[in-house]
């Protein structure tokens, strides 16, 4: 159980990095700026939602398209 926080520990920061979401509130803001509040929200989840889909999918099956593809991780770097 140790090694799944320390691993959650590196990589939730880079999530976090990678994805910006204090850079997405402007962009957000002014794209649904003539939605009610309530609509704006449902976008908001709707949005979360799929970002954490996509993140989720990639990371079960990250390593399985490196390999059809023939990536290595030494490519990478």
């Amino acid at each position: 159980m140790e090694g799944l926080w320390t691993y959650l520990l590196l990589c939730l920061p880079s999530v976090f990095i990678i994805v910006d979401p204090p850079g997405a509130i402007p962009v957000f803001l002014a794209m649904t700026g003539h939605n009610t509040l309530e609509e704006q929200r449902a976008m908001a989840r709707r949005a979360c939602t799929l970002s954490l889909g996509v993140l989720i999918t990639f990371a079960v099956s990250g390593n399985l398209l490196f390999n059809v593809f023939g990536i290595t991780i030494a490519a990478l770097r």
